[in-house]
């Protein structure tokens, strides 16, 4: 919000007191409608009325209406027609007798809420013509000898120029700094000044055929509206609550020009360290400025609270909202993949927990952020926001060694890190979209092609390869669970007769658990390779896994080892089925398949396109014309990009391939970089 001049901290009180007792229930119906009604009661001219929401709506930052979001979200969610009539049943009692149903007056307080979170003419027009509304008032009126009530003599009593706003402004100005103060901090206090209010318009208002007359003779009592009052906030988040309350009450000043003499005795000095008495900014961050590149890095470090070793992220929700409102702008015309990372520094704690609230999350998605990578100790965890709903949180628990190196002697290059994820406060242990684990490597001596992340597993572990890059090795995941990074050097006794061109192969990619022995010290190296084996080999080697995917295959059944990958392959269109209901898994794979599905893999991973000059490519080969059309353009490109190659001078398209010239292929594309 652009503040013109300095909100002395009375006026700040009076607006979070106004706002506080207008801003949620049916008795006081909505901060944003306070800020109207006044006006539609007195003249019933809604060019002054729309005038008026105008400016209020312009007083609203993004910040500010991101609050009023969260507001409408939480009284939506916990307030439906149960609680509400448990809150105020009192009133309720009172306004059955003049014969409007509770769900009347349930569906009226909805519509006022709506104005809480989108002050509109709109909106406030559509509440003075609904029929239901205004049958109510009529009954509410006949029941208390009034006739032809209306929904703006309604409005009229609770926020006209001698309505019940107007009195709590009156009472607010004749208070010292301390009442003020204590009206801020005392919900109380605020409902006793509410109660005096209510009173005071109904000794002075009854008599002159108004509503007042009405609501007096049905019984309605100012206890009854406090009570209303306290019920509903109770049952509301006093956070969100309070930031749509300051929201909305600096608008209100702005909007309506609300001056209030200052305090000149104030001892409280002004937050920016100048100024006269009592003086102070609002309390928000300003915007943060810088390219977009500096956007996206955020410093955390000065908000981790660690006790008892444990660190605990402490982010501040209307910062965030700023600086993803400011990445948005920053963002206009990029068009690659925007990662807001949030760096925590060096910890000196063994365990993390890092949440991000559900306003921070959503206001992400409406920056164009496409993942918030969170940096700990060197270690980062980057997650995919588009499949998030709710507030998450991270947590992050460094391991004794032990953990590992009971189940396996293998060495360790990294440390021991247990991750768990919770979404809306429920455990969540796999992932649509997967996360991406940076890990940093110990300074050990190790073979670095043979790295390999590993899972932990009841009493196993299970190898799931990982990228060096550095001195880091990154791994995305579609689960979660212990993780570290091992040497894994697996040895097969059986590769003399390949050892020139597919030994070091065989072992690295063995290594990642992309392929594995038929026996213990056994490879194999001349047996043919299945479908469904490549299919598993190719989504291991390039982290495709997805425990999400589906596939309908009649010869494929959930419990088949390979039918998770066969899943994956499928859905990310690596490979097709035989036909529209088999899939053939056992059967053997030719190289031209191969070659297809390492294109459209490699495509899929980095972006890369088929090759447009197919035909200048293949005449490489003598039996380029035995290349299905299906199959070509895929197999140019492999060929050009030396991911498949030939044999004296030919492709041998329809050739079963064997398994050591799968593990060269599956070598290959998984180090290619374009």
């Amino acid at each position: 919000m652009s503040f013109r001049k300095k909100v002395t901290l009375s006026t700040l009180a009076v607006s979070m007191a106004a706002a506080t007792l207008a801003g949620i229930p049916l008795s006081n119906e909505g901060l944003a409608k306070q800020l109207g009604a006044n006006v539609v009661s007195a003249s019933s001219n809604l060019d002054i009325v729309k005038n008026k929401l105008e400016r209020l709506y312009a007083e609203l930052d993004l910040v500010d209406k991101s609050n009023l979001r969260a507001l409408r979200s939480e009284i939506d969610s916990k307030i439906d027609l149960i609680a509400f009539e448990s809150s105020s049943a009192s009133l309720l009692a009172q306004t059955s007798k003049a014969g409007v149903s509770k769900e009347t007056v349930f569906s009226l307080f909805k519509a006022v809420t709506t104005l809480t979170y989108d002050p509109s003419y709109e909106n406030l027009v559509e509440i003075r013509k609904n029929t239901e509304y205004i049958d109510a008032a009529k009954k509410i009126g006949e029941a208390g000898g009034v006739d032809d009530l209306t929904v703006d003599d309604l409005a009229n009593f609770l926020f006209g120029n001698k309505g019940i706003e107007s009195q709590i402004v009156n009472i607010l100005k004749n208070k010292s700094l301390k009442e003020l103060t204590d009206l801020l901090n005392n919900s109380e206090a605020r409902n006793k000044l509410l109660r005096d209010a209510y009173r005071s318009v109904l000794n002075t208002a009854v008599g002159n055929q108004s509503a007042a007359d009405a609501l007096n003779k049905l019984g309605i009592t100012e206890d009854m509206i406090a009570s209303t009052v306290t019920s509903v906030q109770k049952k509301l988040d006093p956070t969100i609550v309070k930031n749509a309350v300051l929201s909305l009450g600096f608008a209100y000043i702005q909007a309506v020009n609300i001056e209030l003499p200052k305090d000149p005795g104030s001892s409280i000095p002004p937050s920016n360290g100048g100024g006269g008495g009592g003086s102070v900014t609002p309390p928000t961050t300003p915007a943060p400025s810088g390219s977009l590149q500096e956007l996206l890095k955020f410093d955390a470090s000065k908000l981790v609270e660690i006790v008892n070793d444990k660190a605990t992220l402490k982010l501040n929700d209307a910062d965030m909202i700023r600086l993803n409102e400011a990445i948005k702008a920053a963002a206009v015309n990029e068009k690659g993949e925007i990662i807001l990372s949030i760096e925590l520094g060096t910890v000196g704690a063994s365990s993390l927990n890092a949440p991000l609230s559900k306003a921070i999350i959503e206001a992400a998605k409406s920056a164009g952020i496409d993942k918030i990578a969170l940096t700990v100790n060197s270690l980062t965890f980057t997650l995919p926001i588009s499949q998030f709903s709710g507030s998450i949180n991270l947590f992050i628990n460094k391991k004794d060694d032990a953990v590992i190196s009971q189940i396996s002697n293998l060495k360790l290059a990294s440390d021991v890190y247990e991750f768990l994820f919770e979404v809306g406060g429920k455990q969540v242990t796999s992932f649509r979209e997967p996360v991406t684990i940076r890990i940093p490597l110990r300074n050990v001596s190790v073979d670095q092609e043979l790295l390999s992340v590993v899972k932990e597993v009841p009493d196993a572990l299970q190898f799931h390869g990982g990228v060096l890059d550095g001195k880091f090795i990154v791994e995305q995941r579609d689960t979660l669970s212990t993780y570290a990074v091992v040497e894994n050097k697996v040895k097969f006794k059986d590769l003399a007769s390949v050892q020139s061109w597919a030994g070091r192969q065989i072992e690295v990619v063995a290594a990642k658990g992309a392929i594995e022995g038929k026996a213990s010290g056994v490879f194999a190296p001349k047996d043919s390779v299945t479908r469904a084996e490549f299919a598993k080999m190719l989504i291991r080697s390039l982290n495709l896994e997805n425990s999400y995917a589906t596939e309908s295959f009649t010869d494929v059944k959930d419990n088949d080892w390979f039918a998770p990958y066969v899943a994956a392959a499928v859905e990310l269109g690596i490979i097709n089925g035989r036909t529209s209901t088999k899939f053939a898994p056992h059967d053997k794979i030719t190289r031209a398949e191969m070659a297809t599905m390492i294109a459209r893999a490699v495509n899929v991973t980095q972006n890369v396109t088929d090759e447009d000059n197919t035909d200048s490519i293949l005449k490489q080969f003598a039996d380029a014309d035995k290349i299905g059309p299906a199959y070509k353009q895929a197999v140019a490109f492999a060929a050009d990009k030396g991911l498949v190659v030939g044999s004296n001078g030919k492709f041998n398209p329809k050739k079963n391939a064997t398994r050591a010239e799968a593990a060269v292929m599956i070598y290959r594309t998984m180090n290619y970089k374009k």
